[in-house]
């Protein structure tokens, strides 16, 4: 990356409703403390499940960021995994959760209570850095992926809006061909979200970010040349935006609501 990614039919954002919140850090970990990160996901998992079904949230995702040199942002750290918690209003998400009460009743029963006062104590001990990003939805396409499933790929790009007619070119030209190929299968997913806040050590230049999926038929479609009107409204709608290489993470957990 670079100065920054029963059935369940969701999208990546995990709502469809165009008021939906997301938190999203990106984390870098310390050398040799995946194990120890991915310990405390897990145990976790069941205080989001929990959250979730208590209306506190509306969803939770961990995906684990692919490595890739090309797509390194100068002056960050490259992350290892992105957490999102999804909200279905700025109300919901600003609420008051006392997050101690909240995890001893999700391992009431199951672990001991100092295990759980261990990791209420230690979550962020694996962690190097984290950046911290609150976004909202603009827009998105159909899901047409089927079931959300452990070991999904997605993929994200963050966005710099560089002209004030940016939205309307991803709306009004962009997405209406990404409908076409969610129509095709070529497409599995694509969002549009706007950055709202974003902590001192995050990418202060990205405005937007866009996440997506290829669908089964992606690359297996052909298409006739573009049309001049298509090719103009291509070239000078991506001279709206600044856009850092796309990233590809797989989703390790989740938790939304059936």
């Amino acid at each position: 990356m670079r100065k920054l990614f029963s059935i369940l039919i969701v999208s990546f954002c995990f709502s469809l409703n165009a008021q939906s919140y997301i938190q999203m850090e990106v984390i870098t970990l310390k050398p040799g403390q995946e194990e120890e990160y991915l310990k405390i996901e897990e145990f976790f998992s069941e205080v989001k499940k929990l959250a979730v079904e208590k209306g506190l949230q509306s969803g939770w995702a961990v995906f684990k960021n692919m490595p890739n040199d090309q797509n390194k942002i100068e002056g960050l750290t490259y992350p290892d995994y992105m957490v999102f918690n999804l909200f279905d209003s700025k109300e919901q998400m600003e609420q008051s959760i006392d997050v101690n009460s909240l995890t001893n009743m999700a391992h009431k029963g199951k672990t001991k209570k100092k295990v759980i006062k261990k990791m209420l104590s230690s979550w962020s001990s694996p962690r190097l850095e984290t950046r911290n990003y609150t976004y909202k939805r603009i827009s998105n396409t159909e899901w047409g992926l089927g079931d959300f499933r452990k070991g999904l790929k997605m993929y994200g790009a963050p966005v710099q809006q560089l002209d004030e007619n940016y939205v309307n070119y991803e709306l009004e030209f962009f997405k209406k061909g990404h409908d076409k190929q969610i129509e095709t299968k070529e497409r599995g997913w694509w969002e549009l979200n706007e950055i709202v806040s974003s902590s001192d050590n995050g990418l202060k230049e990205m405005t937007h970010i866009i996440f997506e999926a290829p669908g089964p038929m992606w690359g297996k479609i052909e298409y006739p040349e573009p049309t001049f009107t298509e090719r103009m409204m291509s070239e000078n709608g991506q001279k709206t935006r600044k856009m850092w290489p796309h990233f590809e993470m797989e989703l390790q957990y989740f938790a939304f609501n059936n």
